[in-house]
């Protein structure tokens, strides 16, 4: 079952216990405000000059400018004074622990949203993903799902294919953000679709191989338009749903 959740204003100040996750969306505005490159570091300047068309650079710029904001909201600081340091996969974390407990955080964009994920937990992943149309949707499903999976997918009607695959693979592109491998873990070697139903889980999931560790995902609707869902480790969370477009100016504010 997909969540189709509420979204609102963030309070004043940030609260966030320790089962919670917090979860953002954000629609890049129509019109480029120069906000968003404010406070980027250069190496991320730098990276959004490699792309060849502005409407890229243009989302790069929100995704990230976003991402320091909403970390600012918790951190009480300035968005700029923000270091991050990746592991070897090349998700992110604070350089240093500036909250106690110490928060992790994930961010995901497709097309113009975005969407980021906040908990004092240990570990969490978010995706999201624009549904369209893709030539090569069914060679993807049988190179990268379990058999499980596959039957889900290849089974479905024509008219609930592309909802049933960007369900799937916003989750599995989320567990594989969460474990902090990224694609170099093998999409195929786990399952999101329950046995007993043959329906993407919302709820527990094991990792082959890691029966200590068990993962909660979540799958939702930021928008009819998207998909997206969050994996989270060891523990049911108490997700939270905040509207970053709401209260623009609020967070533009921090920035001045």
């Amino acid at each position: 079952m997909i969540l189709n959740p509420k979204w609102s204003k963030p309070p004043e100040k940030p609260q966030i216990e320790t089962r919670q996750v917090h979860i953002w969306r954000g629609v890049m505005p129509v019109k480029f405000d120069p906000w968003m490159t404010r406070s980027l570091s250069a190496e991320e300047k730098q990276r959004a000059a490699r792309f060849l068309r502005q409407k890229d650079r243009q989302r790069y710029y929100f995704s990230h400018s976003m991402l320091r904001t909403v970390l600012a909201y918790y951190l009480s600081i300035d968005p700029q004074h923000i270091v991050f340091k990746y592991n070897p996969f090349g998700k992110p974390s604070l350089w240093q622990a500036v909250t106690e407990p110490e928060i992790c955080f994930n961010m995901a964009h497709s097309e113009d949203m975005v969407a980021v994920a906040v908990t004092c937990l240990e570990a969490v992943g978010v995706d999201v993903e624009f549904i369209r149309e893709l030539q090569d949707a069914r060679q993807i499903v049988t190179g990268n799902f379990s058999p499980e999976e596959q039957r889900y997918l290849i089974g479905s009607p024509e008219q609930e294919f592309k909802d049933r695959f960007f369900t799937c693979w916003t989750l599995k592109e989320a567990f594989i953000k969460a474990i902090g491998m990224g694609l170099s873990h093998p999409l195929e070697t786990f399952n999101i679709v329950a046995s007993h139903t043959g329906t993407p889980i919302s709820g527990w999931v094991t990792l082959p191989g890691s029966a200590d560790s068990k993962w909660y995902q979540l799958p939702f609707q930021p928008h009819p338009c998207y998909r997206a869902a969050i994996v989270v480790k060891n523990i049911q969370p108490l997700a939270q749903f905040f509207d970053f477009n709401v209260h623009f100016d609020d967070f533009l504010l921090t920035l001045k």
